[in-house]
């Protein structure tokens, strides 16, 4: 397997192909490309139609949703709508979509289908079937207007064979405030057997499955809960159970819980390329691999971008991920590292990543070849300077005895340029901070010297 393959996010459209339009029951399975600006979908061959859109590709990285206006005429208009925090420009994306016509029907494979329409703002609203299903169907939501200034996302829960509870989310920032009522339809679908055929003969599945902010496969299509970030930055999302309808053209989805408490939408991407966390995941997964550069992903695909930076597979066992080189006074952040000559540290984020999956901090003085291992667990917690959130800072940890201001021949510490000696410097007077070293015995230190610093 070949490790150091740079990541490329390809354009991901799909779901091109035929239309495939019932004769018994009214029914549509298409695709459509979108993106800011409104793309219309005919429905003049249907009498009461509803539009229930898939899940839609994120090529562009801003999140948003589906966004659906049905016009006088009686047919839609479709467009992506980022959140409100955002510019609203967005690319194009690609969605499959159903259109059918509202009722309950029973399909001649058994498969029984209801669709219908309800009015839903910021209040959970309790929907009623038109008639009882056997056992308690999937539901899918879809909406039909865009009657408020603010983007929103729509929530299924408590379905049973009567009836389901649905919910409206606006991004986070907004709070419980008040929502302009919005026409929303559904679609609930039950087979026995999870897979069926609409009397036209197009087939589909239904499956139910856990979805969190990494993507999972479904049957070669990746989705994953992509939260907004207009209150913060963070877009980890526990699990929730998520209903999939797999048709011709693409998936249809929907959260059907509300285990997470932020806003957010079903989205799909390539299949990513996966890239190992770190240098040592890689040389757990191949013993063979050799010192080099590779990309590594500390955070998964949903967190931030993978970054290529230099491995040593052969010291001390190998594993180490190289996060910052020091050679002069300057120091500068880099998004990746990719040479030895000159200065350069990871981001804030990219280090803090590596740094919450390591646990050994290891330095390696170049002049000398001195070098030092230092377990996190001495390096961390409540000592003098834990270690560093931010690799710019002058002094990477400091261990002292009493006080914090080096003087007293009671301390160990790692520091950069501009630090306590006005350029690179690992001293060793505090005994067992350090749990292996080379030329640090005693008082040893290294000032003024070039350093790399690892992580494994």
């Amino acid at each position: 397997m070949n490790y150091t393959q740079t990541k490329t996010l390809k354009s991901l459209v799909v779901f091109l192909g035929v239309s495939f339009v019932g004769s018994s029951y009214g029914f549509e399975n298409n695709s459509i490309a979108i993106d800011s600006s409104w793309t219309l979908i005919d429905a003049s061959s249907y009498t009461d139609p509803v539009l229930i859109t898939g899940i839609a590709t994120r090529n562009d990285p801003e999140p948003g949703v589906v966004s659906v206006m049905k016009d006088t005429n009686g047919d839609f208009n479709v467009r992506f709508r980022e959140w409100n925090y955002l510019d609203g420009n967005h690319g194009m994306e690609s969605m499959a979509y159903l259109l059918l016509e509202k009722g309950h029907t029973q399909l001649a494979d058994g498969t029984v289908i209801e669709t219908g329409t309800f009015s839903l703002n910021q209040n959970k609203s309790n929907v009623f079937f038109d008639q009882a299903f056997d056992h308690a169907p999937l539901v899918f939501l879809s909406p039909q207007s865009e009657n408020d200034s603010e983007a929103y996302s729509l929530r299924v829960e408590g379905i049973t064979r009567y009836s389901f509870s649905a919910t409206l989310e606006e991004q986070e920032l907004n709070g419980s405030g008040s929502h302009n009522s919005e026409e929303i339809a559904y679609l609930a679908i039950y087979n026995a057997d999870n897979d069926g055929a609409f009397d036209n003969g197009a087939t589909f599945e239904t499956l139910q499955a856990l979805i969190n902010d990494q993507p999972a496969d479904i049957s070669g299509n990746y989705i994953f809960l992509e939260e907004e970030q207009s209150k913060d930055a963070e877009i980890v999302h526990v699990d929730e159970v998520v209903s999939v309808l797999q048709i011709s053209q693409g998936l249809i989805g929907q959260t059907t819980t509300v285990y997470g408490g932020n806003t957010e939408t079903i989205a799909l991407r390539n299949p990513p390329e996966v890239y190992q966390a770190s240098c040592k995941a890689i040389l757990d997964n191949d013993a063979s691999a050799s010192s080099g550069y590779y990309t590594i992903d500390p955070d998964g695909f949903a967190g931030a971008d993978p970054f290529s930076t230099y491995c040593d597979m052969d010291f001390d066992g190998g594993g180490w991920t190289l996060v910052a080189v020091q050679r002069s006074t300057e120091r500068l952040e880099a998004t990746e590292i990719n040479n030895f000559s000159s200065d350069q540290y990871l981001s804030d984020s990219q280090w803090q990543s590596v740094r919450a999956i390591s646990s050994e901090l290891y330095v390696y003085v170049v002049n000398s070849g001195h070098w030092a291992i230092a377990p996190f667990a001495n390096i961390t917690g409540s000592v003098c300077r834990p270690l560093t959130d931010s690799l710019s800072a002058t002094r990477v940890f400091q261990v002292e005895s009493s006080g914090c201001n080096a003087t007293n021949g009671d301390y160990t510490m790692v520091g950069q340029s501009n630090s306590y000696t006005g350029n690179t410097t690992v001293w060793n007077y505090k005994a067992g901070v350090f749990s292996s070293t080379s030329g640090f015995s005693g008082h040893g230190n290294a000032n003024g010297q070039g350093l790399d610093i690892y992580v494994r």
